[in-house]
């Protein structure tokens, strides 16, 4: 089985979970990362840069969409958003995958989990809370809007 997860950037807690998987037999696992994070890169919701002291990308097979960063000011920009869309659609597209997981509730992740399930993947789309951070209540309401197609789709 091919097993994509997107994910839209290196999460520390994630690191485990990709390595026991990536060593399953008759799994072949791939990590799409919207972009290829730097060690030293800053935390939106903490508002500082962050060093977890680990290495993100050893012992699994991962792919990212751009090119690395050095900080993440505008990483969930409206932008950047319409760029990754664009780029997440291509891959999935072009690549061949029986499963894809789309880790968070971004609009990215939930029109390119639309367009799987239309391709006739398997699809999931899942997240840790919708309503993690401090967000005004104009993000409040989308991300919960959000999370209610999700619910009705998938």
């Amino acid at each position: 089985m091919r097993f994509l997860f997107v994910c839209s950037h290196q999460i520390q807690n994630l690191i485990p979970l990709f390595t026991e998987l990536n060593k399953k037999k008759g799994l072949n696992f791939k990590v799409l990362f919207w972009e290829k994070l730097s060690e030293h890169h800053y935390d939106n919701d903490f508002k500082q840069k962050i060093n977890f002291n680990i290495n993100f990308y050893e012992n699994y097979n991962f792919h990212s969409l751009s090119i690395e960063k050095d900080s993440t000011l505008n990483f969930f920009s409206f932008k950047n958003h319409l760029r990754i869309i664009i780029k997440l659609l291509n891959f999935l597209i072009k690549q061949d995958y029986d499963v894809v997981l789309f880790y968070g509730y971004y609009p990215a992740h939930i029109i390119s989990a639309i367009i799987s399930k239309i391709l006739g993947k398997k699809t999931i789309i899942r997240s840790i809370s919708y309503n993690l951070g401090k967000k005004n209540i104009f993000k409040k309401n989308i991300k919960k809007f959000l999370l209610q197609i999700c619910q009705l789709i998938f």
